[in-house]
């Protein structure tokens, strides 16, 4: 393998020469005060050399002792990359290898934003939507002790025997319950549903007019219509009954189902003869008025709410849903048929579908801070309500309902008694007393100007994010139901 050759004195001291079997010499230095041997490479073989020219008879390496990936390999044929030596060679990925690697690393880059738009997406929903929450609490306070109630057992108070007369609030002595028996219309349009819907062929959503013909005695009224749309509203609303005619309104039929829409109304508060035969003349040209023979007042919504459940019974009770809405409402029809026609089929039953307002709100008292924002418009008295929450019930600017459901609290409200908010009244206490849950819907609803009016700005063609919209009333309201309807069209068309 080698031998030693004679000691040669040196400023480090003496040292030996080793000489190996790989052709160089080693220098082994006796350093007896450390107690080591220091090795030091006089010629370095090739594989602990950085590079040929580094290695000389007689000196230290400067280079590192492990080989560099990059170093030369003169037994390597670097043609092929094939090795023919002990060296070490960098592999090159061939180009395919490195398009799948790319492809791979833009797909997870696309893959990771897509979840975080997805998940901040969800996120401001959840926190637009928790606002209507927060101010309703499940418990109320007794004593100024927080008790459980149970809402449902409490409302049962409520129904009247028929042989008994249903009493009012000393504070509307001026209202009456409404004899939904003897109730008469100042205003009707009967014929609406009573012409029976004959199938064309379909031409996709916007599908054309179907014909209409006579109804023959047997089938039910109504039938073959899908929404019937009740909308509540006021005597002078003229240019909010225009609007919705003239936009979602103004659509007859989809997909070989026909809709049909009728406005309710009360008596003119202040006895306009000019208002009344405005309506009178708009009842004529339009033929979709119902007016009841009662006063258009915030304290009589209940009436109207009922009278509207009559007519639908009397005069539309084949129809799959009836919809009732208010008159400052925006419906994305095509969008609402899409999603109860797909959920619910063409035959529904025992179905209530609404933005729901849980448990627990509280009425607003005379005593309440909130009581002067309110205004005396919404303070019930406990003579009024005399429960310490609502119970849970659908909010009024719009909702979906079945004649049957419909029927069954239309039926209750003969032997209940009166209370003068329609929305807590008809789709709470009513629909608690039938014991009928509603279907949450609320994430389908808009309140917020800014939310529909951030879409009508967005110049994509892209669907309303909601199928129902609160409209701001104002001098802009024919406008924004105009532009929002035209650019509905657009998407659907």
């Amino acid at each position: 393998m080698g031998s030693y050759e004679d000691p040669i004195e040196t400023p480090d001291g003496p040292k030996r020469k080793y000489k190996n079997t790989f052709g160089g010499t080693l220098d082994i230095a006796n350093n007896f005060a450390e107690g080591l041997d220091a090795i030091t490479p006089v010629e370095e073989p090739w594989f602990l050399s950085s590079s040929p020219s580094q290695t000389s008879q007689g000196s230290k390496s400067s280079g590192p002792i492990w080989p560099s990936w990059s170093r030369p390999n003169d037994d390597d044929d670097s043609s092929t990359g094939s090795r023919k030596g002990h060296g070490y060679t960098r592999m090159t990925p061939s180009p395919t290898k490195k398009l799948v690697f790319r492809t791979f690393q833009i797909l997870s880059l696309l893959i990771c934003a897509f979840g975080t738009y997805t998940l901040v997406i969800n996120v401001i929903t959840l926190a637009r939507t928790s606002n209507e929450f927060e101010a309703y609490n499940i418990s109320t306070e007794s004593n100024n002790n927080r008790i459980d109630t149970n809402i449902h057992d409490q409302l049962q108070t409520w129904i009247v025997h028929q042989d008994k007369t249903v009493l009012v609030p000393s504070e509307s002595e001026s209202l009456t319950l409404l004899d939904i028996q003897d109730f008469h219309f100042n205003l009707n349009n009967e014929t609406i549903c009573a012409a029976k819907v004959r199938s064309v062929p379909g031409q996709g959503i916007l599908a054309p007019m179907p014909s209409l013909e006579p109804e023959e005695p047997g089938p039910i009224l109504g039938h073959g219509i899908y929404f019937m749309i009740i909308v509540h509203s006021a005597p002078d609303h003229f240019a909010e009954r225009q609007a919705i005619r003239s936009t979602w309104g103004s659509v007859k039929t989809l997909k070989n189902w026909a809709i049909r829409l009728v406005f309710l109304l009360g008596s003119d508060v202040e006895s306009d003869s000019g208002i009344q035969k405005s309506i009178y003349r708009e009842s004529v040209i339009f033929g979709d008025i119902v007016s009841g023979n009662f006063q258009d007042t915030y304290r009589n919504l209940t009436y109207k709410h009922l009278m509207g459940y009559k007519w639908a019974l009397n005069y539309c009770p084949g129809a799959t849903f009836i919809l009732k809405t208010d008159d400052d409402a925006f419906i994305d029809i095509f969008q609402l048929f899409e999603f109860t026609s797909r959920t619910y089929g063409f035959a529904p039953v025992d179905t209530l579908l609404c933005n729901v307002f849980p448990e627990g709100t509280k009425p607003v008292r005379t005593s309440d801070p909130e009581a002067k924002e309110a205004g005396k418009k919404w303070v019930v008295t406990r003579e009024e309500y005399p429960h310490d929450m609502y119970p849970k019930y659908c909010g009024g600017l719009a909702y979906l309902i079945t004649p049957d459901v419909l029927e069954r609290i239309l039926r209750v409200s003969h032997s209940s008694r009166f209370f003068w908010i329609d929305d807590v009244y008809v789709t709470g206490v009513l629909r608690e007393l039938v014991d009928k849950e509603p279907f949450y819907l609320n994430l389908r609803y808009s309140y917020e100007p800014e939310e529909y009016r951030k879409w009508l700005s967005d110049r994509r063609p892209r669907k309303i994010p909601f199928m129902i919209v609160h409209v701001e009333r104002g001098p802009k309201f024919s406008e924004e139901m105009n532009h929002m309807w035209r650019k509905t069209m657009r998407v659907w068309s």
